[in-house]
């Protein structure tokens, strides 16, 4: 009676499928309620995300009455649920393949034909947590995420068994649902390694063997090795000899081993061509002469003609002391204005002879030699650091940043397969260990197929350990490399700032150099100026007839015009120069009096807007 009422409500459950997972039969125990109510409102809510509308592509690959896989391909719900209905007994085996277009893209099939199949297969609600990683994404969601649930009903009252004969399926089971990772390549880009995840769902009937299997991948590698493995199995030859469940529990252990090899693949193909990647900048870094390996000959060498330039220009100030060129330092006395004309006088004339002995080439770099390094040097000694500094961008720790942050996933995604691992070893582990009466004679059917099971996966398990040792040297040695590389950045930027203090420093000494050449020239007019204030005073009184007549046509000396009424050329006359003298030395004295009140009337004002200058720049700090 109770096997008719459950039959009832399995067929009641099939017409409300969308309701999924609250269409299971089992009784829902407390804790669950909620739990469930949020798998459903969100199975609807990422309709349009994880599942495609409209069109939809299932792969039924299951055993028929031969006991030989046959291959079911399709499109609409009506044909899925013709499907199933056309079976009187679930087939020994049973895969259902949902594949997408690749793992950030819905899954081919629509939400109708999912809770069809779930509701039908009776697949527990925990499963989908591995179903919604998948999905219309940018990103990869819940890379985090460790996915492993497992149950059975080994030990429950047969009253609470949801038996349903006419389907094959006795109530009494194990499931198991994990969610694994695996890097695989794509296409021909920068970076094809790309992590990948499958969610697989598993439920095996101790009591009459029939097995089931729900594979979401985002392509069609799993689905083909379980076509091409399902030949190897060792099955009876014909369903109606599959009485014992021995034989299929042997075969999803097998099946088992197919998905877990193929988290641990690829991996070591990958870290080989991260490594590669990763020493092609960091050796750079590492062999690089910046500094210390370079001997300072070849340093110097390397920037001669800036260093070279700077020296001759000093050597040039330093020749040029002695005829007063070059600025009077704190310690020297000031010059008087004598000392100063007769000075920028002989600066003048040995300027003259310099650069007439010179020529019209570069003067400051005509044959100058660095001190201490040879005219003729090896070409190894040529080593510019500037050169080598400029190699090093940016753009490169942003690209150790981009392998840190893959390694970083790839770190996460090895430590969740392992942890996977290690809770599938233990639920089966446990299970070869249980003493439960319904399980012993499978249990001691396949004992040691169980123990080879488990050391496969411990052997897997310990593989990717490996791979984990290896992608935490290799973040380590990373980390090293990214703070080397940021310290040879910051060293570029010290030498960049350098450099611009040493163009500042020579434009420093070119405007000295300029500075000094303009007070030789403003010597030059004052040497000028004060001949022209002594002079031209005297002239202007001695001249006669609008400056017709000079000096020596004044009076002060007379002239032998007719040498017949003169013994000598010329003759001395004292009132003439008396008179001379009265009249030009007050002028002279009247026009230096006027230059210096002007001068210094100018020169009081200048300084006098200097101080103010300097208290408004004082109260502005």
């Amino acid at each position: 009676m109770q096997r008719d009422n459950t039959s009832d409500r399995f067929k009641d459950v099939q017409s409300r499928a969308l309701d999924y997972p609250k269409t299971l039969l089992r009784s829902t125990r407390p804790h669950e309620i909620h739990n469930i109510d949020v798998y459903c409102k969100r199975l609807k809510q990422s309709k349009e995300n994880i599942f495609k509308a409209e069109e939809s592509m299932v792969e039924i690959w299951e055993t028929t009455k031969p006991n030989r896989f046959q291959l079911s391909e399709y499109t609409r719900l009506d044909q899925v649920r013709d499907h199933l209905d056309l079976r009187c007994k679930d087939p020994e085996i049973r895969h259902v393949f949902f594949e997408s277009g690749n793992s950030r893209s819905p899954i081919d099939c629509s939400l109708e034909v999912f809770t069809a199949i779930s509701t039908y297969q009776q697949i527990e609600p925990s499963f989908l947590d591995a179903v919604f990683t998948f999905g219309e994404q940018e990103e990869p969601k819940d890379l985090c995420l460790m996915s492993f649930s497992s149950g059975h009903t080994l030990s429950a009252p047969k009253d609470k068994l949801i038996q349903i004969p006419g389907l094959g399926r006795s109530g009494r089971g194990i499931h198991v649902s994990y969610l694994l990772r695996s890097i695989e390549a794509k296409g021909k880009r920068d970076w094809p390694w790309q992590i990948r995840q499958a969610a697989v769902y598993h439920s095996f009937d101790t009591e009459t063997g029939k097995t089931f299997w729900l594979t979401i991948k985002g392509n069609d590698r799993l689905s083909s090795r379980i076509r091409q493995s399902s030949s190897y199995l060792e099955l009876p030859p014909s369903a109606s000899q599959s009485d014992d469940p021995v034989t299929y529990f042997k075969a999803s252990l097998a099946t088992h081993l197919i998905y877990i090899s193929w988290c641990d693949e690829n991996w070591r193909q990958c870290i080989n061509e991260l490594e590669a990647d990763i020493q092609k900048i960091l050796d750079s870094a590492r062999n690089a002469p910046i500094d210390d390996d370079i001997p300072d000959k070849a340093i110097k060498l390397a920037t001669y003609p800036r260093y070279q330039r700077r020296d001759s220009r000093r050597n040039t100030l330093n020749s040029r002391a002695g005829t007063g060129l070059t600025e009077p330092g704190p310690l020297v006395r000031k010059q008087s204005t004598f000392e100063t004309i007769r000075s920028a006088s002989l600066a003048l004339v040995s300027q003259t002879k310099l650069f007439s002995k010179q020529k019209p080439d570069d003067v400051e770099m005509a044959n100058c030699t660095a001190p201490g390094i040879d005219e003729n040097p090896s070409v190894e000694a040529l080593v510019d650091t500037r050169v080598i500094l400029d190699k090093f961008r940016f753009s490169h720790v942003q690209t150790l940043h981009t392998f840190s942050d893959r390694i970083r996933r790839y770190i996460l995604t090895v430590k969740l397969n392992v942890s996977v691992l290690g809770e599938l070893s233990s639920f089966y582990h446990n299970l070869l260990v249980s003493d439960t009466a319904t399980f012993k004679p499978v249990r001691d059917g396949c004992k040691h197929d169980l123990v080879d099971f488990l050391a496969e996966v411990k052997a897997i398990a310990t593989s990717l350990e490996t791979r984990l040792a290896q992608l935490e040297c290799l973040a380590a040695m990373l980390a090293e490399g990214i703070v080397l590389y940021d310290g040879i950045l910051q060293h570029r930027q010290l030498d960049i700032a350098r450099r611009f203090q040493e163009t500042a420093r020579e434009s420093a000494e070119q405007m000295q150099i300029i500075a000094n050449k303009t007070k030789l020239e403003t010597a030059s007019m004052h040497v000028i100026t004060v001949v022209t204030l002594l002079f031209l005073p005297g002239t202007f009184v001695a001249a006669h007839h609008l400056l017709s007549q000079t000096f020596f046509q004044s009076g002060a000396i007379l002239w032998a015009e007719a040498p017949e009424n003169m013994d000598e050329t010329y003759k001395y006359s004292g009132d003439g120069l008396k008179l001379f003298a009265t009249f030009s030395i007050p002028v002279m004295a009247i026009t230096v009096g006027i230059w210096l009140v002007v001068y210094l009337t100018k020169r009081h004002r200048l300084n006098r807007e200097m101080r103010l200058a300097d208290l408004e720049r004082e109260k502005g700090r």
